[in-house]
């Protein structure tokens, strides 16, 4: 069975690839890879050869703590009060209960 051509598309000022698609370790088997699509800017099965899948779990070394204590966006949350989600000494960057 032949794969369908790949359709990328090129800048012509850098003449580089433009979407994820062009770098991708899935490239090949992709299911969403299709000729008419629009470039790919995001998507959650990118990877590429040699990237570091790690987590890294210290806290950024340059955050500004608030006078309170509190670092990310707990220092401004209006539910900070009574919230009884954990706060790490690096600060809450994402909070889906954040007002």
């Amino acid at each position: 069975m032949s794969t369908p051509a790949r359709h990328i598309i090129i800048d012509d000022a850098t003449n580089a690839a433009v979407d994820l698609c062009a770098t991708c370790l899935h490239a090949s088997d992709c299911v969403y890879a299709t000729p008419d699509r629009e470039p790919v800017l995001q998507c959650e099965f990118f990877e590429i050869e040699g990237a570091a899948n790690e987590v890294i779990d210290e806290p950024a070394k340059d955050v500004e703590e608030a006078p309170t204590g509190l670092a990310g966006l707990c220092v401004n949350c209006e539910r900070r009060a009574d919230c009884t989600l954990p706060r790490p000494a690096g600060g809450v960057w994402h909070c889906e209960e954040y007002a």
